[in-house]
């Protein structure tokens, strides 16, 4: 029996297909996903409809990428009054909400808007820039 390493079984739909039609998956024996990137991208579509496996999986990924539980963030957005700790906004716990963190030691901080977040990204949490950056801002506001 020949084994041809340019094909691979997609354990969903069970047909062989060319490798260049699975996806990356590093942690697996071959490099690559179990099912072929249409059987994937079927099986996301479904789970990502899921009110409650999007749910899941939001609250999964504040665990890994924050070790906040679901618990925690929401404590602590109530405990911000579900608002954001630089602009007030109110926060409606959806995808414009973020978790801010120290990217120098990775302590969590509070929870931002989606514009606050982007801003405090954008300036690298670099006061100077931000001091000039309000410079800048009076040296061309009318006067009042």
């Amino acid at each position: 029996m020949e084994i041809n390493i340019n094909v691979k079984r997609c354990s969903k739909c069970q047909e062989e297909k060319s490798i260049d039609l699975f996806g990356v998956k590093n942690y697996n024996k071959d490099g690559l996903n179990h099912y072929c990137k249409e059987c994937e991208n079927n099986r996301n579509k479904v789970r990502y409809q899921d009110p409650i496996q999007k749910e899941k999986i939001k609250y999964n990924s504040i665990l890994r990428n924050y070790g906040l539980t679901k618990e925690e963030y929401l404590l602590k957005l109530d405990k911000q009054e579900h608002k954001c700790s630089i602009c007030s906004d109110v926060l409606k716990n959806d995808k414009k909400t973020h978790v801010d963190h120290c990217h120098l030691t990775g302590v969590v901080r509070d929870i931002l808007c989606d514009k606050c977040n982007k801003l405090l990204g954008n300036v690298k949490e670099d006061v100077n820039y931000l001091k000039n950056l309000i410079n800048y801002i009076e040296k061309y506001s009318p006067q009042k």
